[in-house]
């Protein structure tokens, strides 16, 4: 298997050019399935597919009603297999599809057991092809030669387009098995994000000119400003950097290297800053300096043990490659007897046995964070084989690790491998291979429980997933988010407890690419242990944003889909200078566009409720394409949902009107353009017919309707209606989630949530979210200002109850914002 890392918007063109370098190329076949019966998630979505199923069964025998709105007759509401119960009835699920036999839905006992039956055939069976999100096959002859090949469509990510293709009917493991070459063709967002950058700055400039000694780069680290930077902009890697001191290229690599589990747990991370910040560092032997010189006396890579194992005890890099295998195995018996027969050959080397068992134990320390995260072995999988169900991490291990183990008992479905479900990057559920599942000994174990009681435990150093980026344990804080699966898609939920639970054995699961993560039996999506020094990637960007601010930044902000993504930016930019533009119909950007030398347009398709539907052009007087620029055309061109998001982002503003005299008359521009669309086409029409009339008489007729119709032009009117009344400020906030228009200084919002924590200095605290009509605001109450009574000034403190109403006042302090005053509205 090969892996490269390549640009998203440029994966199809490189699969092309594999295709016309070696011919015999296809994309490889993945199977969904359905879900467990047994698993209330799942049978409720059984129940609706089996609930569709019988309505389309038996809805030619539906008992029917008149239609008062559109005429004619429909299917009588009051039916028993009407669609709108089927929601309700899939409620009563609980423990299992069984469920819906005592439940008090519109079937009756012979109609519920046929819809059991039905719903239970929609279980454990294959319901889906799809295609791999970055697996090849390439053969050297005819490819049916090495696989049957089925017909699939397939979504290109580069060209945006649905195409029908050929794939490979193997799974990606059974191919590598059967010797095929397969290559993993990943796309990484990092590299769009620098193809943009580098073709807005223009001048050819190439990124291997880039010096790799630039001091304005190695400040981005130190300040902290790595927004967009690759791999560096999660809070506890922006504060590492910090502390760090970045002064050059070894210190960024070992930054990535190092911001991992082991390090940050043992202290390692602290002794590699205070080295990097001139402490002492005792070196146990001259070797062990000379390996480890660079990286103040920590090993940081797997290179390093090698380094040792060959400059102290003799191995041969085959020796050492085999050191390096185990000790990132993790299988604790086998450690011991390498980390002993490493002592044993360092004495005889000349090494004493107390400066040998030293490194020694280094070396098997570094086992525990150079390669993995850890989970509790009592935590569950939730597995993607033929029938979905779930086993605990512990029975995994065995299946990977005990030849005695009976797998088939395990995975009877899936000889080849075992699948479980991981989140793609839209937050859906796909199905991935589980590489292996090692042991990582005896740790602290935490258990993370969010607000509807689901919960996960894992050390403090096991990375989970949140919508602010990636996260470690120790990071998240009560009221954080992390995502939670819901059957085909993921929803977001808050933390409400964090607590230590016991000391037990704990285990690392590595999912197989692209998705290197998975879902817990609790639904709770976290990480797995792939991790990769891209340190070289990370310092290109933070070069570029340096250097090109304004074109790194434009470049970042069109590589993202979702608004909340690209809000954070958004407030970047402002921190930098750099100024933000309202959208503009009458520019036409429809990406983010760079205007001047400082300056940012929001792109038209980032408003809310825009998107592509979005129509600028129209066809003028002979054939050629014009900007719409008339309040009449863009009404007549775009749905009234679209014009009311552009009228609200400020996108019409050109038109001199107000978006309240706007809002006031789109339902009335509507009507008169599509009346005059209907008088244009009758005319026309007619005209074209008296072009063509052969006699006198079709002249005659055709002339006398054409100017009927023209008469009707000349008679439509629009009536204008008065202007209403509209936020300005409002209307920015819903559709851009920020606004050009100034806020009130006091706000109006319900308490949506309300999140008591405790510092570290053992003081009470407050995180608030308030839902308001300009969007949710988020702040937190300091401790001094935070419960019931009076501060030591005198002054009245802060309390909030979720669910009431408030008028509040909000402060910038940085990049946080503090809630400095509030009072319940009765």
């Amino acid at each position: 298997m090969v892996d490269s890392d390549l640009s998203t918007l440029n994966r199809g063109r490189v699969i092309e050019h594999v295709k016309e370098m070696y011919g015999n190329v296809c994309k490889v076949q993945t199977l969904g399935y359905t879900k467990d019966p047994d698993k209330p998630s799942a049978g409720k979505e059984a129940v609706l597919k089996a609930w569709q199923a019988l309505f389309n069964k038996y809805k030619d025998n539906a008992p029917m009603i008149p239609c008062e709105e559109q005429g004619g007759l429909m299917i009588d509401p009051s039916w028993e297999y009407n669609p709108k119960f089927k929601t309700e009835a899939s409620k009563y699920v609980e423990s299992s599809i069984d469920d819906l036999q005592d439940a008090p839905i519109s079937l009756n006992e012979e109609q519920k057991a046929e819809l059991i039956d039905v719903a239970k055939h929609f279980c454990g069976r294959i319901d889906k092809i799809g295609v791999h999100a970055s697996a090849v096959l390439v053969t050297p002859d005819d490819l049916v030669n090495y696989t049957p090949v089925e017909g699939c469509y397939s979504n290109d990510t580069s060209t945006k387009k649905r195409e029908y293709i050929r794939t490979a009917c193997y799974s990606f493991h059974e191919l590598e098995q059967r010797g095929n070459l397969k290559l993993d063709l990943l796309g990484l967002n990092t590299l769009d994000l620098i193809d943009k950058c580098m073709k807005y700055i223009g001048n050819d400039m190439n990124l291997d000119d880039i010096p790799m000694d630039d001091v304005k780069a190695y400040e981005m680290y130190s300040n902290g400003n790595l927004d967009g930077v690759f791999q560096m902009e999660s809070p506890g890697m922006r504060k590492v950097a910090k502390e760090l001191h970045v002064s050059c290229f070894d210190d960024v690599a070992a930054l990535v290297a190092l911001y991992r589990p082991g390090p940050l747990d043992s202290g390692m991370m602290q002794q590699y800053i205070d080295g990097k910040n001139g402490a002492a560092v005792d070196y146990l032997c001259d070797a062990y300096k000379e390996v480890t010189k660079n990286t103040f006396g920590v090993i940081v890579y797997q290179e390093q043990c090698m380094k040792l194992a060959m400059k102290m005890a003799g191995y041969s890099l085959g020796e050492a490659d085999m050191l390096r295998k185990v000790i990132g195995r993790k299988e604790m018996t086998k450690i011991d007897a390498a980390v002993k027969e490493f002592i044993t050959r360092c004495m005889k080397h000349g090494y004493s046995h107390e400066v040998a068992e030293k490194v020694g134990m280094q070396i098997k320390a570094a086992g525990r964070y150079l390669f993995n995260k850890c989970l509790s072995g009592r935590e569950c999988v939730v597995m993607h084989t033929g029938a979905r169900t779930k086993r605990s991490i512990r029975e995994l291990y065995r299946f990977f690790h005990d030849d005695k183990y009976n797998k088939r008992q395990l995975d009877p479905w899936n000889v080849n491998g075992v699948k479980a479900c991981s989140m793609d990057n839209d937050g859906k559920m796909v199905e991935n291979y589980i590489v292996d599942v090692r042991e990582s000994g005896i740790m602290p174990v935490f258990i993370l429980v969010t607000e509807s009681g689901k919960q996960v435990r894992c050390t403090l150093n096991h990375k989970i997933p949140t919508p602010d980026g990636t996260k470690l344990l120790v990071e998240l804080s009560v009221g954080d988010s992390v995502y939670v699966s819901d059957v085909l898609n993921t929803h977001i939920e808050k933390v409400s407890a964090i607590s230590y639970e016991c000391d037990e054995m704990c285990y690392d699961v590595e999912m197989d690419d692209p998705y290197h993560n998975f879902v817990t039996s609790n639904g709770i999506v976290v990480c797995n242990s792939h991790s990769v020094a891209y340190g070289r990637l990370s310092y290109k960007t933070a070069y570029l944003k340096a250097h090109y601010p304004v074109q790194f930044m434009c470049a970042l902000l069109n590589t993202k889909d979702k608004q909340e993504d690209i809000l954070p930016y958004v407030a970047n930019c402002k921190a930098m200078g750099i100024r933000i533009l309202p959208p503009s119909l009458f520019e036409g950007n429809r990406e983010w566009e760079i205007v001047g030398n400082n300056a940012i347009r929001v792109g038209l398709t980032y408003i809310k409720g825009v998107g592509k539907k979005l129509v600028t052009e129209k066809y003028g007087a002979f054939n050629d394409r014009e900007m719409l620029t008339t309040w009449k055309d863009i009404v007549a061109y775009n749905s009234s949902d679209v014009v009311k998001s552009l009228i609200s982002a400020g996108a019409l503003d050109f038109l001199k009107k107000s978006r309240g005299w706007m809002m006031g008359n789109l339902l009335e521009t509507q009507r008169f353009t599509k009346r005059m669309a209907q008088c244009e086409e009758r005319f026309n029409y007619y005209r074209d017919q008296y072009d063509n009339a052969t006699n006198d008489k079709d002249k005659a007729r055709a002339i006398r309707m054409a100017n009927q119709w023209n008469d009707k032009i000349n008679a439509t009117i629009l009536h204008e209606k008065p202007e209403v009344s509209f936020d300005n400020a409002a209307g920015e906030m819903k559709v851009l989630g920020f606004s050009f228009s100034s806020l009130p200084d006091i706000l109006t919002g319900i308490a949506s949530s309300v999140h008591e924590i405790t510092t570290k200095n053992g003081n009470k605290m407050a995180l608030v979210t308030f839902k308001t009509d300009y969007g949710d605001f988020k702040g937190s109450i300091a401790p001094f200002l935070w419960g019931q009574g009076k501060t030591r000034y005198g002054r009245s403190k802060l309390f909030v109850v979720q669910g009431k109403t408030y008028d509040f006042m909000l402060k910038k302090n940085g990049q946080y914002t503090d809630i400095v005053d509030v009072k319940e509205v009765c």
